[in-house]
């Protein structure tokens, strides 16, 4: 998961129009993690009292700068929200990834590239059990934060 953060923010880098190295310094020495989270089951009386909808993870942003996320491939319930405000849900495919962005890209950014609004909800189909393990990739702790485009 390191590497591969490396080669995305390698990679934002050359679309931001930055030299591709830009974040290098950022990422040595980082304090990334790597997580394992386990959403317990919700029970369908839940629910029911819930009008078909358990929150089990409110709206947030990861404060990273990017977040590789391994999602449970048989249950769903990860939403993001798009700038319209409208919630969508997101599966990933058996050995598929997700990215999302975090709020360090948005700061370097300065807003250009925002961090990723997202949620973990039960419903009818999707209250089982769910595993979902992030890598949240962070930077060290010397890093200097300052937009790096206008």
């Amino acid at each position: 998961m390191e590497r591969l953060v490396h080669v995305l923010m390698h990679i934002f880098a050359l679309a931001l129009g930055l030299p591709s190295g830009s974040f290098k310094m950022a990422l040595e020495q980082h304090r990334s993690s790597l997580r394992a989270i386990l959403y317990s089951q919700v029970h369908h009386a839940d629910l029911d009292a819930s009008a078909g909808e358990v929150v089990r993870s409110p709206e947030h942003t990861d404060w990273g700068c990017v977040t590789v996320l391994l999602p449970d491939p048989d249950v769903s319930g990860l939403e993001v929200c798009f700038r319209d405000g409208v919630w969508s849900p997101l599966q990933a495919g058996p050995g598929e990834l997700i990215v999302n962005l975090g709020d360090l890209l948005q700061w370097w950014t300065a807003g250009k590239w925002v961090a990723t609004p997202h949620r973990v909800v039960a419903r009818p189909g999707c209250c089982s059990d769910r595993l979902s393990i992030p890598y949240f990739g962070l930077v060290n702790r010397a890093t200097v934060l300052a937009p790096l485009v206008g």
